[in-house]
């Protein structure tokens, strides 16, 4: 057997053992992640984040000094993009209206069934521990069926969403809702987390 055949085997033989030591380098990291991802979530809740946490199972807290900052276009657009999230984890498609000429920011389909949605949310907390959702079009005249069929309201600070059918805020300006209060307690509380409101 010649030297350069020897050499030649040798080399061979060491890049096989580095390709083993990487492959099995990726395993681990691999598993880690896994182990990692199945401890940050669990089953029927929201993804517990790494960051601050309010709770198990809870949203992280948020920059309330960065909520301040931001337009109410700006916070709109959260709202908008935590309402997708939610309904896009659930499996249903959403649609966006071209334009801002409709009186709904969504379209969702579940399963064939099309339901045109508005969402509004509260961020700052009232008396009591009251949130207000404006329930008015931006021509103050309440919506009605030809514009809507459900109104999403949601409410930032315990990441509570309420889904309302028009015919209940069809004659409303404004809706008064109490998520976190255990004294007081609103009328439209069934409806939070009613996503039945938008589903087949």
């Amino acid at each position: 057997m010649s030297d350069e055949l020897v050499v030649a085997m040798v080399q061979a033989a060491e890049v096989i053992s580095l390709l083993a030591a990487a492959e099995d380098g990726s395993k681990a990291r691999r598993a880690k992640a896994k182990s990692k991802s199945t401890a940050d979530y669990s089953p029927g809740l929201r993804p517990v984040r790494n960051d601050k946490v309010c709770s198990e199972g809870l949203r992280p807290v948020r920059n309330d000094k960065h909520l301040r900052a931001m337009t109410p276009k700006e916070l709109g657009e959260m709202a908008e993009a935590e309402f997708l999230t939610r309904a896009l984890e659930m499996g249903m498609a959403v649609a966006k209206p071209w334009g801002e000429s409709r009186g709904y920011d969504f379209i969702v389909d579940d399963e064939g069934k099309l339901c045109r949605v508005q969402v509004k949310a509260a961020f700052s907390e009232g008396r009591q521990g009251s949130y207000s959702l404006r329930a008015y079009r931006s021509s103050k005249k309440c919506y009605t069926k030809k514009d809507i069929d459900v109104m999403a309201g949601y409410v930032n600070p315990e990441d509570a969403w309420y889904l309302f059918p028009v015919r209940v805020i069809r004659k409303l300006r404004s809706l008064k809702l109490f998520p976190a209060s255990k004294k007081k307690r609103s009328k439209h509380e069934k409806w939070r987390e009613a996503w039945w409101v938008v589903r087949k």
